[in-house]
C-alpha cells in the first residue's frame, strides 16, 4: 500500500485571479488569450484544424466541446458549438478571431443594406 502526501492528492485548479494575472502578463508582452465560439455561421464548420489558415503567431489550444476538453491535433473537425481558445501574439490573435468566428448573417445583411443605400 502506497501512501500519497497531501499535497500529491489535493486537485490543483486555477482560480479566476490567477487566470486574470495570466492575461496581464500575456498583454504585458504583446500577446493575448481569447475564447470564441464556433456559431452555425462559422466558415470552419467541418474543417480540420491543419486545412484553416491561421495567422503565424497564434495557436489553437484547447476547446471545450460539450464537456469535454480536447487538446486538438491536425485532424481535428470544428463543430457548432466548441468553444476554442486562441493564444498568441495580440495582433495575431485578433486576426483569427474573425476568421473562426465569422459574420452573423443578420450583421452580413445590414451591412449589404447600407451598401445597397444610394450615396449623398
Amino acid at each position: 500500500e502506497i501512501e500519497l502526501s497531501r499535497q500529491e492528492t489535493e486537485k490543483t485548479t486555477i482560480d479566476s485571479s490567477r487566470i486574470k494575472e495570466l492575461r496581464k502578463d500575456l498583454e504585458s508582452g504583446g500577446g493575448a488569450i481569447e475564447q470564441v465560439i464556433i456559431y452555425d455561421y462559422s466558415p470552419i464548420i467541418g474543417k480540420k484544424l491543419k486545412n484553416v489558415e491561421l495567422p503565424k503567431e497564434a495557436l489553437v489550444g484547447t476547446i471545450l466541446r460539450e464537456e469535454t476538453v480536447v487538446i486538438p491535433d491536425g485532424n481535428y473537425t470544428f463543430q457548432i458549438g466548441d468553444k476554442v481558445t486562441l493564444l498568441g501574439k495580440k495582433e495575431d490573435v485578433d486576426k483569427t478571431i474573425p476568421l473562426i468566428v465569422g459574420t452573423p448573417p443578420v450583421a452580413e445583411a445590414e451591412a449589404e443594406e447600407e451598401a445597397k443605400k444610394p450615396e449623398e
